[in-house]
């Protein structure tokens, strides 16, 4: 009756700035509760250490415990941690609030379908493998401790017994619910490994044992071990042998069978040796079912056939193996262009998530590249002839942009492990490219090719290329405030080289070395006048110098390499339309003879010819563009447009009935009206191409936006359907902001800063000067005393705000982080704006430490442009997804291998022939 009392007068209680609402519920050492955030007007969860534990201090040490190993790491199917506190006496942790219900909840009746336990699986177990990575081993894993959010996404929570260590074994004693150790909780009965049992000390692999148990049940329904009380399901779990998952399910497909047996092996040397490597089968079993390559079968589809009824002699077996070999060869000839000079296209990796930057191995058996399928960015090699891929980095930072040495010895690579946050994200000026390219917290190492200590080359540097002697690198690098060009010698000898640099608004990136060491290509691109880009790809002498060749045209060139005999250079390119790969010639003075590469609708980038130039391995990236919602209360997010087209830039409008955004879904960036009511969309008919930014009139007759050309302020009247033109200015860019009585606009020019146009007398003065940094994308407070900005120097950006009228500029933010595009809250006293272009936060317009609104955390995910709805309680902000593989395109000659392969399989095929002629019959 204690716990009970507790909960009553807990309930309409606040703690710190955390309103007790109700409880969601009750566990051995406490209650979790549902609160209201009301200083971020959001809900969480607050989990209380039990009365009943006070002055006990093991109890103590395990509550605070989880709270920080919780918070020590990220991971989007994490539960996140915001704070750990104590007030009045009372500790709390406040917690990610997940509304929807544990998974216990989807599997009280029945198994799930193999879809969807694959969609809960496998995020669930590389959540799990990034805890193992940060040296956190749950040791509670059970369904109740799997929550499933009402749009479909799992979480892992409770930590509370991670990294506890179990007393001995003489200890231990065996409850209805729990094991207890000296009175401490170790696991729950059903899901606790044998080791745990006997007394052992447990590591990863025990997780990877209870993990099996919850998968075993989201198969077929049922416990594999539970028996009537705790005592014989300790027993069961030390001594027998489930059912095989096949015959309690008999839709589960076999591989699903063996990963599940391999996970509940007795023997920890018998079992997964990481959950890292059971989180990799389970994504090979989702893309072999999503591809259609296995099935969920049927009952009928089980064999039925006696064992010996499938002996077949060895010979026989042998030719049907390479009969199926030729088969498949054919067939793969036959999706092959036959044609002159035809290529064909190869997909070389088909895990979930985004897989970019190839580089070769110098023997052109191997690739390198970056996965997020871990959960973070990670190197990772693997052969072309096939067999699973290694994983070279295993911190819990960002390690991408890998390059193999010419002598096959070292990989360079960019790491985010010496950085508090651990995660690179995206660098600026590189307009709409921008998703594609990494420039943030990250510093060039050196590694051995086979893995190993890694020593620290240069800071803040992106990029790295190696000279073809091996001993220097030219790689990328922010140095006051600007983008550099640098080379600097492996062995440290002497200070970096400056070879190039861009300007405030521009960035040079990618550099290659050409194979004769005389040369290197790079690309300068800039984003100001919309986020469009017009980047080059450009060649230099190595050792400094003007530029001697460009790519040319109004289209985008990126990523340059080159070939083998340093006579191309290939590069991304939209100049036919989509953004495919490229080749130019080069003559020593110019680039010509340019020949489109690849033709898809993804965006083909990070081009990499091998050794022989036969293939040329690169990443087609698909991006998704869409508007999100996300609730402050209950954290829900949610898509509000899924075409395939572009969705960007979204104003919701005061009475909360429409969002404004861009689309370039008629094939040229226009501006439309998204129904919250039913998600339907219609244009703005105005007859002008319009720009990026739009805004509201407080009482939602009217609707401002920027023309294409970024010179004209238009004024559309929503029930009259017609814009008229407010406002010319020459030199202006997109992002502009209109006072609260439509009196005054402030827009950015790139010459004057931020100026303020009267639209009553014309008059036009400058609020902010670019004299401390280029200020961009203004934004009115709610009562039009304020204006917020953000200043940037280089790839850095920091929330500002001044006083409309003018006067002096205060700054927000602080700190490494890039904080852009800010929007206030409806009653002024916050601004929300996005930091690294991960994750939207919020600070207080008084100023104060900026809090996080969302945990995304992911280069894979591009967050832009927050905006409150006018009643305060969404968030409209634009998310670009990112994903991608890695594709081989081979020449003909390569694919004349596959002749040369069946005329070496059928002298093979006639022997195995005569073999089983002169078997004796077996009767």
């Amino acid at each position: 009756m204690r716990v009970k009392g507790e909960i009553l007068k807990m309930i309409g209680r606040t703690l710190r700035q955390y309103k007790i609402v109700e409880r969601l519920g009750e566990g051995g050492m406490g209650v979790v509760y549902l609160a209201e955030d009301t200083v971020l007007g959001r809900r969480v969860a607050l989990k209380m250490l039990s009365e009943k534990f006070t002055g006990m201090q093991e109890p103590l040490q395990r509550f605070l415990s989880e709270a920080r190993l919780a918070s020590s790491f990220n991971h989007p199917n994490i539960v996140s941690v915001y704070e750990l506190g104590e007030e009045q006496g009372q500790r709390f942790i406040a917690m990610e609030y997940v509304p929807g219900r544990s998974l216990r909840g989807l599997l009280e009746t029945h198994g799930l379908p193999l879809k969807k336990l694959l969609d809960f699986a496998g995020p669930a177990a590389e959540a799990l493998a990034r805890a193992h990575r940060a040296g956190v081993i749950h040791r509670d894993i059970k369904p109740e401790n799997l929550l499933v959010s009402e749009d479909g996404y799992i979480k892992v929570a409770d930590f509370g017994l991670a990294k506890l260590k179990p007393s001995r074994a003489a200890d231990a004693a065996v409850t209805d619910e729990v094991l207890t150790v000296a009175g401490s909780v170790v696991g729950t009965a059903g899901y606790v490994s044998p080791e745990t049992l006997q007394g052992q000390e447990a590591d990863a692999r025990s997780d990877v044992f209870s993990f099996g148990v919850v998968l075993y049940e989201m198969a077929t329904g049922n416990s594999p071990f539970k028996r009537n009380s705790a005592a014989n399901t300790a027993a069961a779990i030390l001594r027998d042998t489930p059912p095989g998952l096949r015959s309690a399910a008999k839709n589960a497909p076999a591989e699903l069978e063996r990963i599940v047996s391999k996970a509940l092996e007795k023997e920890p040397d018998y079992r997964y040796q990481s959950m890292e490597e059971l989180a990799t089968d389970l994504r090979r079993l989702r893309r072999d079912f999503e591809s259609g390559r296995i099935a969920e079968p049927t009952e009928s589809a089980v064999p039925s056939r006696a064992a010996g009824d499938w002996k077949m002699p060895a010979a026989a077996g042998a030719i049907v193996v390479l009969l199926a070999a030729v088969g498949w060869l054919g067939w793969r000839m036959m999706k092959t262009p036959s044609g002159p000079g035809a290529a064909r296209v190869i997909q070389f990796t088909a895990l979930p998530g985004l897989e970019d930057s190839p580089t070769w191995s110098p023997d052109g058996r191997s690739i390198a590249y970056v996965s997020d399928a871990a959960g973070q960015l990670d190197i990772y090699v693997q052969q072309i002839s096939g067999g699973r891929a290694i994983r070279l980095t295993d911190s819990d930072a960002d390690d991408a942009q890998p390059a193999w040495s010419l002598d096959g010895s070292q990989i360079a690579f960019v790491s985010a492990r010496a950085y508090p946050v651990k995660r690179l994200s995206t660098m600026l000026n590189m307009g709409q490219a921008q998703p594609f390219f990494a420039g943030r917290n990250g510093d060039v190492w050196v590694m051995p090719a086979l893995g190993g200590t890694a020593r620290r080359i240069a800071e803040d540097a992106y990029y790295p290329a190696w000279s073809p002697d091996g001993k220097q690198l030219v790689y990328q690098a922010s140095r006051g405030g600007q983008w550099v060009l640098l080379v600097s010698r492996i062995d440290g000898g002497s200070e970096p080289r400056m070879l190039a640099s861009g300007e405030l608004t521009a960035a040079v990136t990618t550099p290659a070395w050409s194979p004769d060491g005389k040369w290197i290509a790079y690309c300068k691109g800039s984003s100001f006048g919309g986020g469009v880009i017009r980047g080059r790809v450009l060649v230099m002498p190595s050792s400094g110098g003007t530029p001697v060749a460009g790519t040319t045209g109004d289209s985008t060139a990126l990523m340059p390499a080159w070939s083998p005999d340093g006579r191309w250079l290939y590069f991304s390119s939209d100049r036919g339309g989509a953004l495919n790969l490229w080749k130019a010639r080069f003559n020593g003075s110019g680039l010509m003879d340019y020949e489109q590469v690849t033709a898809g609708a993804g965006s083909d980038i990070s081009a990499r010819p091998d050794p022989t130039g036969t293939r040329l391995a690169y990443s087609s990236v698909q991006v998704s563009l869409d508007i999100w919602q996300h609730n402050l209360a209950t954290h829900e997010a949610k898509r509000l447009t899924s075409e395939t087209t572009q969705e960007d830039n979204p104003s919701p409008s005061p009475d909360g009935k429409w969002v404004a955004l861009t689309s370039n879904r008629r094939g040229a960036q226009g501006l439309w009206l998204l129904s919250m009511e039913d998600g339907s969309l219609a244009q703005v008919s105005s007859g002008v191409q319009t720009g990026l930014a739009s805004h509201w009139s407080r009482d939602g007759r009217y609707l401002y936006f920027t023309s294409r050309d970024f010179k004209s302020v238009w004024r559309y009247e929503i029930a009259a359907g017609n814009a008229t033109k407010i406002l010319y200015v020459e030199g202006t860019n997109p992002f502009f902001t209109i006072s609260p009585d439509d009196r005054f606009v402030v827009m950015q020019t790139l010459e004057q800063g931020l100026t303020k146009a009267d639209l009553s007398t014309g008059k036009i003065e400058t609020l902010v000067k670019n004299d401390e940094g280029l200020a961009h994308d203004p934004a009115f407070s709610p009562d039009g005393q304020w204006v917020a900005f953000y200043r940037q120097n280089g790839n850095d950006r920091k929330i500002w705000v001044i006083p409309s009228a003018g006067g002096m500029a205060r700054q927000l933010t602080f700190g490494v982080s890039e904080d852009s595009h800010p929007s206030w809250s409806p009653d002024g006293r916050f601004i929300y704006f996005g930091r690294n272009h991960q994750d939207i936060f919020v600070v207080p317009f008084q100023g104060g430490e900026p809090k996080p609104i969302t945990n995304y955390h992911s280069f894979s995910i591009l967050l832009d442009y927050p905006v409150a709805t006018a009643d305060g309680k969404k968030i409209i902000f634009t998310r670009n997804d990112k994903g991608g593989d890695i594709f081989l395109l081979e020449t003909p000659n390569e694919q004349n291998s596959i002749f040369e392969i069946r005329k070496m399989l059928r002298p093979m095929i006639r022997s195995a022939s005569k073999q089983e002629t002169s078997a004796p019959l077996r009767g």
